[in-house]
């Protein structure tokens, strides 16, 4: 498992997916104080990129978000915790940033995601799956790995539906099921950000990166920007529990069609200001 930060900044990406790691090592062990943290994985004076001693306010810093941690911690944590690192490195925040085309990492990133996730996303002769199928084995796996699928394939569609300028456009009806799927896996992941913060920090990016990119479908267009997430979800929740509508992953036929129904996703008119 690679642990190497990308090499790209992006103020945005970094504050929440540290914030999400160190809220992950917090979940592990039992607080979300820094200093408690800090003696959990880093007990002994440890240094960073230019040698200077980590002090208490580097994890308070991390809890903000302030700062990315160095590499050698983020080695030494992941020895405990090595699910840390796979959130904090996770290939999700490299798919997310810049505007660049994606064409040439799209091998390599997919060949990070998790076995079952490559084989949705992967058909024989190596060529990409689009279609219902697809879509439906991604959000039934729902997690970041599919998550980061979803908006591969997203953000390809988008990139050739540009191009064409025509959102009748097989591409462009693609890049919409996938953002439509990308919502609904959110919706299911929910539980698994902790706190209001991250979970309006994690959808305001996907608001901005991918939301806000996708084009009007039939005269409409999602009406995300003041959408309420953490409360969405926790509705979303007490509605399938009250259902006896159990949400693991991965979800049978059956249920991921059922949760489906209860997911709306806000529409409104193009020309709705």
């Amino acid at each position: 498992m690679s642990i190497q930060r990308p090499p790209k900044r992006d103020d945005a990406i970094d504050k929440v997916r540290t914030i999400y790691w160190f809220q992950y090592l917090g979940m592990r062990i039992g607080s979300f104080r820094p200093r408690a943290v800090q003696r959990a994985v880093a007990p002994i004076p440890a240094t960073d990129a230019l040698g200077g001693v980590i002090k208490n306010n580097k994890f308070l810093g991390y809890s903000r978000g302030d700062h990315v941690p160095n590499t050698s911690l983020v080695q030494r944590v992941a020895t405990i915790y090595p699910d840390s690192a796979y959130i904090l490195n996770h290939v999700i925040w490299e798919v997310l940033r810049g505007n660049d085309s994606i064409e040439k990492h799209v091998r390599r990133w997919i060949g990070q995601l998790d076995p079952d996730i490559q084989k949705a996303v992967i058909k024989s002769g190596n060529q990409l799956a689009e279609n219902s199928h697809t879509l439906e084995m991604l959000e039934r796996r729902f997690s970041l790995d599919s998550l980061a699928a979803l908006t591969i394939l997203f953000r390809l569609n988008r990139e050739d539906e540009r191009s064409n300028n025509d959102a009748r456009t097989p591409h462009a009806i693609r890049a919409w099921g996938y953002a439509c799927g990308i919502f609904r896996v959110l919706m299911m992941m929910e539980p698994q950000f902790l706190t209001e913060d991250l979970k309006n920090g994690i959808f305001k990016l996907f608001v901005q990166r991918v939301f806000s990119l996708t084009t009007s479908f039939w005269g409409v267009r999602m009406n995300l920007e003041e959408y309420d997430y953490p409360k969405a979800a926790l509705l979303l929740r007490d509605h399938v529990t009250k259902l006896r509508i159990y949400i693991r992953s991965p979800m049978n036929r059956e249920v991921r069609s059922r949760v489906n129904e209860l997911i709306m996703i806000p529409f409104v008119p193009v020309n709705s200001s």
